[in-house]
């Protein structure tokens, strides 16, 4: 993506060239041209502590920071999936929560 926006810059053909001449499999993807930003899809994930969960991703542009993306993941309401976020936060507030007392 950043090739394409600005397809002179010298670190970024550097890095291309580079990527080109040590793996085939990049040779071949970079021959394809089909680049394109994230968009909103999901994916599955298998925590070991909740199991798994389907999360919707979502890629939104820093505007103050060019190049870098906010990657947003939530669950559809009233899911598994949902329950399953929902526990992992529970557990993670928990053991922050026990962490701050000890210290």
């Amino acid at each position: 993506m950043a090739h394409g926006e600005d397809p002179t810059e010298p670190r970024i053909n550097e890095v291309v060239d580079m990527m080109l001449a040590r793996s085939p499999d990049f040779a071949r993807l970079w021959e394809r041209h089909e680049a394109r930003r994230k968009r909103m899809e999901s994916k599955r994930f298998r925590h070991p502590e909740v199991g798994e969960m389907t999360l919707w991703m979502n890629a939104f542009d820093v505007k103050s920071s060019p190049g870098q993306e906010l990657i947003v993941y939530h669950a559809e309401p009233a899911t598994q999936s949902a329950d399953a976020l929902r526990l992992l936060g529970t557990l993670a507030a928990t053991r922050r929560t026990a962490e701050e007392s000890r210290s």
